[in-house]
């Protein structure tokens, strides 16, 4: 027998050795596991005639693929549940140059992987148990945080059937060794789940007091060093087809202070100073029908997540893990900021036109005030309107796809959402003083 041969059946019988082993192992633990994965395709166009930029309209193709493995030990109950992006981009075709992500196979055209989520739960007691790791996060119905990713350490108790309480603890930013003013922490009490068939949810948050002051030229602290916020709701059925929720998001005593010269452009940023948000929505399933309507409102800068529904495929509707491309305003992200106020009055109808296909429409007013100096404001309005169709053609797989205008507003400027950039990666901006915003997708998306 070869030298080379020999090496072979050392190498072959090591392996299966090994297989054989694993296999074993896996016996002895008896656990369950769970493989999932998520797709999803965007085509989009935008047309904003005030962007400012070579051309007025923007057309584009992205997409996204998730692939997750779930484990669960069957003796002990711990469960471990993750995630991974294995892409998520725009559509670059054959000159895909990210700077932030070179390669080193130059035939390789997207992004590397990145976690999405992952984290362990160990149960402590028949009521408790203990979360640590990357979570995803949604709050508020998504007034607060929406389908968002969170490094936590949590433990969550039944303290009814119904209703839970949670102690929490978050990492939101960690970017410097010995550099603790930017560390962004914070910890966090409350509870959630239904008491007398009312939907309820209060959580006290309070983030820890890394820095205090105006910070100087070579200093970066967290912004929210020190704030305090409370995210509050409860709703529940008036009838037995309409229901009612109402919610609120406080922020204040953020204890890094804006710049020495405060003026209507920085006054009260950070939540150095008390700011509100809040909603209150009427919702009706009438059959093949249903209906909603809602005010939505920020009042001094007030914090309203990008996910939040506000009705209008342009406004919000843009969760954290997966970005909407047509979503261009963004209400309840001025952090704070003095006489910064925004109003929403918007309704719905929705109508399953079969047992797969759905149709809907909605309409609406934006009004968005700001201050334009340290004694007066300047406000205006913006209707918007929206018609959207869905194709839910099994469980597995849907088609939908949305269309929305926004009317001209010359007190407001756009956000952009991560589908729209420029060459260096930032979101492309700008005001709609002269004429309004238009919006098309048309959205596929497969999960198992």
């Amino acid at each position: 027998m070869s030298t080379t041969t020999l090496k072979t059946t050392k190498l072959a019988a090591a392996v299966g050795t090994a297989l054989t082993v694993a296999s074993l192992t896996a016996q002895a633990a008896t656990f369950e596991a769970d493989v999932n994965a998520q797709y999803r395709a965007s085509a989009f166009g935008v047309q904003n005639k005030d962007v400012g930029a070579q051309t007025d309209k923007e057309t584009g193709l992205s997409h996204l693929l998730r692939l997750g493995a779930d484990f669960e030990n069957e003796e002990t109950g711990i469960q471990l549940f993750t995630s991974v992006n294995v892409a998520g981009e725009r559509w670059q075709g054959d000159r895909y140059n990210k700077v932030p992500h070179q390669h080193y196979d130059n035939t390789v055209r997207s992004s590397d992987l990145t976690l999405d989520y992952a984290y362990v739960t160990v149960p402590v007691s028949e009521r408790g148990k203990i979360n640590v790791g990357r979570q995803k996060s949604s709050f508020n119905n998504c007034f607060l945080v929406c389908d968002g990713r969170r490094d936590r350490v949590s433990y969550h108790h039944a303290l009814t059937d119904t209703l839970t309480g949670i102690i929490n603890y978050d990492r939101k930013q960690d970017k410097d060794a010995f550099n603790r003013i930017d560390n962004g922490d914070l910890v966090y009490v409350g509870f959630l789940g239904k008491v007398n068939n009312l939907d309820v949810g209060f959580i006290n948050f309070n983030y820890f007091n890394n820095y205090e002051g105006v910070p100087g030229a070579n200093e970066n602290p967290y912004a929210f060093s020190g704030m305090h916020m409370i995210s509050t709701y409860i709703g529940g059925n008036v009838t037995e087809d309409v229901k009612l929720t109402l919610g609120l998001n406080y922020n204040n005593d953020g204890k890094v202070k804006p710049s020495t010269t405060i003026d209507h452009t920085n006054k009260g940023k950070n939540f150095s100073k008390a700011s509100f948000a809040t909603y209150l929505r009427a919702e009706a399933d009438l059959g093949r029908v249903g209906l909603g309507l809602q005010y939505v409102a920020t009042i001094d800068g007030g914090l309203i997540s990008p996910g939040f529904d506000t009705y209008s495929s342009l406004i919000n509707n843009n969760p954290d893990a997966t970005a909407s491309p047509t979503s261009m305003y963004r209400m309840g992200g001025e952090l704070g900021l003095r006489k910064a106020d925004d109003q929403l009055i918007a309704a719905k109808v929705s109508y399953k036109a079969t047992d797969k296909v759905t149709l809907g429409a909605a309409l609406g007013n934006l009004n968005i005030k700001r201050a334009n100096s340290n004694s007066s404001t300047v406000s205006d309005d913006s209707m918007f309107y929206d018609v959207s169709a869905s194709l839910q053609a099994n469980q597995h797989l849907r088609v939908w796809s949305t269309l929305g205008l926004l009317e001209k507003n010359k007190v407001g400027q756009l956000s952009g959402n991560p589908h729209l950039f420029d060459e260096n990666g930032g979101k492309v901006v700008g005001g709609f003083a002269t004429k309004p915003v238009i919006a098309a997708s048309l959205n596929m998306e497969l999960s198992f």
